[in-house]
């Protein structure tokens, strides 16, 4: 029996070592933006908002190279226009949030060609 479970074992190590694909010169994009911008951010900001503006930047800049034919913008100019008329008393991460669901519901109804949904209101 202990020479079966070391024959599975070898089995399955040679199977692993024959699957696996090795990586050809991959620049990590990712890893050489972070800690840059953590960096920058930090100074002004809250580690924890630097962690998260930075994290979604820095895979932004990742994709962008990876995979050029994607815009990185699908929203076009509603987030921004979105942010700029948010309500200041909200704070930047309520609004960035509400701000991007707004502008993923707009572009996915315009992609489906229907009228974008409306919201239902806060008083019902």
């Amino acid at each position: 029996m202990a020479k079966f479970a070391a024959a599975l074992l070898v089995l399955c190590l040679v199977f692993v070592a024959a699957v696996q694909v090795p990586q050809v010169h991959a620049v990590d994009v990712y890893g050489d933006c972070l800690p840059g911008c953590l960096k920058a951010c930090v100074k002004d900001n809250g580690y924890t908002f630097c962690e998260m503006k930075c994290d979604t930047d820095c895979f932004n800049k990742e994709i962008e190279i990876q995979v050029p034919k994607v815009h990185a913008d699908v929203y076009g100019d509603c987030l921004p226009d979105c942010l700029k008329g948010c309500e200041k008393d909200n704070g930047y991460t309520f609004c960035e949030m509400k701000c991007d669901t707004d502008c993923f519901n707009k572009d996915f109804d315009s992609r489906l060609n229907k009228a974008p949904t409306q919201a239902p209101s806060s008083d019902e």
